[in-house]
């Protein structure tokens, strides 16, 4: 099976989950834990990788929103 590294972590892909504009997702578990996380593999193209950080910051503010509320 393929495989991703991070400069932390090594993902062990799982499944295909999609594809849209910006690149594809995949389910991956991450080796040393028993952890299942989806990954989006953006396309090489600056525009996209712009993209990409602005998903990232929207993704942390409504984790911080959601786990505000939960307490």
């Amino acid at each position: 099976s393929d495989v991703l590294c991070s400069v932390k972590n090594t993902y062990e892909v799982l499944d295909f989950l999609g594809r849209g504009t910006f690149g594809q997702v995949v389910k991956c578990w991450k080796r040393g834990t028993n952890e299942i996380v989806a990954i989006k593999i953006l396309k090489n193209h600056p525009s996209y990788a712009r993209q990409g950080q602005i998903e990232v910051l929207a993704f942390i503010k409504v984790n911080v929103l959601n786990n505000y509320s939960s307490t």
